[in-house]
């Protein structure tokens, strides 16, 4: 019953594979019903799919369908409570709730393991880290810092659509930390245009 309560990152999902794993050594399998309080999905991997009494608040289309298949009992936890009020004779299992793809990233600090965020890892990723770069170590003039920024972000516009509105971002901020005087030849920027 708490379980029904909780919110969905606390309910995750759980796959007819792990199912079969998890449930391989309980005895009399085939009389007990398993209980999911979540999703149960399909897993492509799995070639064989043995008779199972599942009740879960939700099933995708192809579990369901394949479940049925084997001769196995899909029900919804109503009709669980009226089958067992007490919750007898049921295995309740729960899916992995660190296998989020958003619980890599968690983590504070250097050395904690964590993933990175990353638009992209090829080499057209580095464009505006590039230019921050070029523009920050070498002197210019404000003047010469707007006509190269607007050349990089035109060209970005037309071939990375997507990247562009960060690209946006990106470059202004590059304005802002790079207004300081001096000279400085447009060949640097014409390289790093062509080189993209």
């Amino acid at each position: 019953m708490h379980r029904l309560f909780l919110s969905k990152v606390n309910r995750p999902p759980l796959s007819l594979s792990r199912i079969i794993k998890e449930t391989s050594k309980t005895p009399d399998r085939d009389s007990k019903v398993i209980v999911q309080v979540g999703t149960v999905t399909d897993d492509i991997r799995l070639t064989e799919v043995p008779k199972l009494s599942i009740a879960a608040l939700r099933f995708t289309r192809a579990a369901k369908e394949r479940i049925l298949k084997a001769g196995g009992e899909v029900i919804t936890l109503d009709q669980l409570a009226l089958r067992a009020p007490t919750g007898s004779n049921t295995v309740l299992l729960r899916g992995v709730k660190t296998a989020r793809e958003a619980h890599k990233h968690f983590g504070m600090g250097p050395h904690k393991n964590k993933k990175p965020y990353t638009i992209s890892k090829g080499r057209k990723a580095c464009l505006f880290a590039c230019l921050h770069d070029v523009l920050l170590t070498s002197l210019c003039s404000s003047s010469e810092l707007v006509v190269a920024a607007s050349l990089v972000v035109s060209k970005c516009k037309r071939m990375y659509p997507k990247f562009y509105q960060k690209g946006l971002r990106s470059v202004s901020m590059v304005l802002l930390s790079g207004m300081v005087a001096g000279p400085m030849r447009m060949i640097q920027f014409n390289f790093l245009y062509y080189a993209i």
